[in-house]
């Protein structure tokens, strides 16, 4: 669907919404399902455009998307800082229509490095954003990736190896406090 989309949009003949085909359907969905291929081609599809019409919003887009690819396919914590600046820069600009998604990555991609309190703190951080902004299409995606990242804690290692996480102090926050992992 998302290349049918994608398709759609190129056919019609306008940058700008090609663009947005590629931020919000084509290039998340293809990370989500595991196409690692067509997520960079359609990066190196969403960079030309965004270079060609000098748009720094979806350059900011794209050095996130391609920090999300590499710490999908092997994340280290040396990389997860390079993904987190990229996270930081794009929330300065103001757009942060890929923003639930990217925390979510981010956050699998800290558990996946062993450090699950931050991975929390991102999930949780993405599902706030969530709640804020009314966006609901991650939101089963983020209450699995952070049932994971707690219960790995009672039952050992999952398949991204988080080996001790101590669950969240609930009992000091007050009504509508909330842990971040960026200020943005």
């Amino acid at each position: 669907m998302a290349q049918s989309t994608l398709q759609a949009a190129i056919d019609y003949d306008n940058e700008m919404v090609t663009c947005y085909v590629l931020v919000e359907a084509a290039i998340p969905l293809a990370i989500l399902s595991g196409d690692l291929v067509k997520a960079r081609e359609a990066i190196a599809g969403l960079r030309e455009r965004a270079s060609r019409m000098s748009f720094p919003i979806w350059i900011a887009v794209c050095a996130c998307y391609e920090q999300c690819v590499v710490a999908t396919a092997s994340p280290n914590p040396g990389q997860l800082r390079v993904f987190s600046i990229a996270i930081e820069r794009l929330a300065q600009t103001g757009f942060r229509a890929p923003l639930t998604f990217l925390l979510c990555r981010y956050g699998q991609a800290l558990a996946k490095c062993g450090d699950a309190m931050n991975a929390l703190k991102a999930v949780d951080q993405a599902i706030e954003h969530g709640d804020v902004t009314g966006e609901r299409w991650l939101y089963a995606e983020l209450c699995r990736v952070k049932k994971l990242i707690l219960s790995s804690r009672e039952n050992g290692p999952l398949y991204w190896g988080v080996k001790h996480i101590s669950p969240p102090r609930t009992d000091t926050l007050q009504h509508g406090d909330s842990v971040h992992a960026f200020d943005i």
